[in-house]
């Protein structure tokens, strides 16, 4: 949290036992919440900061493109596959913090645009990762 105070940040750490008491603050680090505090969570959200190095398709990226809220995610794995560079999100190569930190500071400097990103982003998802075409797909899979 000394970064966040040296860029002049305001945070909150683990708010989420009462995420409607969440202060205006620029910055929340919630750490693993459950499952059923995610939608307040990312409710809250302007953007989300994915900074995983490991996961296939973090489940986190889907649901906050549902939710209409931009996600910046490093291009690991499949993450790509629902966060396209400007299309769907913001996406940056694995370990680069100075395109992490610019993808940040785009998403502040253009609301409006980071908001087009997100909705083309939850057409996508309600598109290729419905129940529906996830079931027609793992049918293809048993079939073949």
């Amino acid at each position: 949290m000394d970064k966040a105070e040296r860029l002049g940040l305001t945070y909150a750490v683990r708010p989420m036992d009462h995420p409607a008491n969440v202060p205006q603050v620029n910055l929340v680090c919630t750490g693993l919440i459950p499952p059923e505090q995610v939608p307040s969570a990312i409710s809250a959200m302007d953007v989300l900061l994915h900074a995983s190095y490991r996961e296939g398709l973090p489940r986190t990226v889907p649901q906050a493109l549902l939710s209409g809220v931009c996600p910046i995610a490093y291009d690991v794995d499949g993450t790509g596959e629902i966060c396209r560079d400007m299309e769907t999100g913001r996406l940056v190569p694995k370990g680069d913090i100075a395109a992490l930190q610019q993808a940040v500071r785009w998403c502040i400097e253009n609301p409006v645009a980071r908001a087009a990103l997100a909705q083309r982003g939850r057409l996508v998802c309600l598109d290729k990762f419905s129940a529906q075409t996830m079931v027609k797909r793992l049918q293809e899979v048993y079939e073949s």
